[in-house]
């Protein structure tokens, strides 16, 4: 887990650990110019297929994860906190219509607030056809759950 004050270390660690496969780092860092439009990390973004991305003083807006999937195409797992449960709908859709590997979102959310989601099983399949060609076997594994402020949506 890396944060800010991490900086000098997590380049480092990019740099002497080619192999990276899974992030686990504060949205505060990951969301910096300074690492997000770091060329020299592009490749080693490229070649994750986890990330998990805990809040701390940035929230996560859409805007931010429109500029991350372009940095980070390789995922399977996303795993983020966000702050509100108003920003779910954009966050999931982007995912969805991005990122062509991705398997599983896990969005935790810290709101009180009862979650009434517009993602049934029908939207994410139509989501993912739209985008990739979901296949039919792939169909059948798309599966959606909500449990304690946090929702789990299956893709493959």
């Amino acid at each position: 887990m890396f944060s800010i004050r991490y900086k000098i270390r997590l380049f480092s660690l990019f740099r002497a650990c080619p192999n990276v496969t899974t992030l686990i780092i504060n949205s505060s860092l990951l969301f910096s110019t300074t690492v997000l439009k770091n060329p020299s990390l592009w490749l080693t973004f490229n070649q994750l297929n986890k990330i998990r991305i805990l809040s701390d003083e940035v929230y996560i807006y859409p805007k931010y994860i429109s500029k991350f999937v372009q940095r980070f195409p390789s995922l399977t797992i996303v795993e983020l906190e966000v702050y509100s449960i108003d920003i779910l709908a954009p966050i999931v859709d982007i995912l969805l219509s991005e990122l062509s590997k991705l398997r599983l979102i896990v969005i935790q959310f810290k709101d009180d607030y009862l979650l009434s989601y517009p993602f049934s099983r029908n939207y994410i399949i139509d989501k993912r056809r739209q985008s990739f060609g979901l296949s039919k076997y792939n169909e059948d594994k798309v599966c959606i759950k909500l449990e304690n402020q946090t929702l789990y949506i299956r893709v493959a």
